[in-house]
């Protein structure tokens, strides 16, 4: 028995598919998996997403990354999973959560907080994540 069945049969598992790296990013061969039913949600992890590309840290809001979110969620969505963000979260990630289609966005992360979304930046998002 893998790894993946043990967890599987186990019904307090929550199963969530990390997208840290550029190859995750052309994830239908996951979708297709008999499996697939089991996973809950999906996270990108911005800054090694990034790195993953060739770029550093300061790129995690520019419009190829936003490309590749907005991608990615419209798949992970199509499956009913829950979606999130993390990688680099602060006051400036707001304007980049706002360009993705309403919906596709259920909370952000940061290294201690999980934020609801688009609940938490209704007012004052960026002194909040500060």
């Amino acid at each position: 028995m893998t790894e993946l069945q043990r967890e599987l049969e186990n019904p307090l598992s929550e199963f969530v598919a990390s997208v840290y790296h550029r190859e995750s990013c052309s994830f239908e061969a996951m979708l297709a998996l008999p499996e697939i039913s089991q996973l809950d949600e999906m996270v990108i992890g911005r800054v090694v997403l990034t790195g993953s590309l060739g770029r550093d840290r300061d790129d995690i809001n520019r419009p190829e990354l936003l490309a590749i979110a907005r991608e990615v969620r419209v798949k992970a969505k199509s499956r009913s999973l829950f979606c999130a963000l993390g990688g680099g979260v602060s006051a400036e990630s707001v304007a980049f959560f706002e360009q993705l289609p309403d919906g596709h966005l259920d909370y952000f992360e940061t290294r201690k907080i999980l934020f609801g979304y688009p609940g938490s930046t209704k007012k004052d998002a960026a002194a909040g994540i500060l």
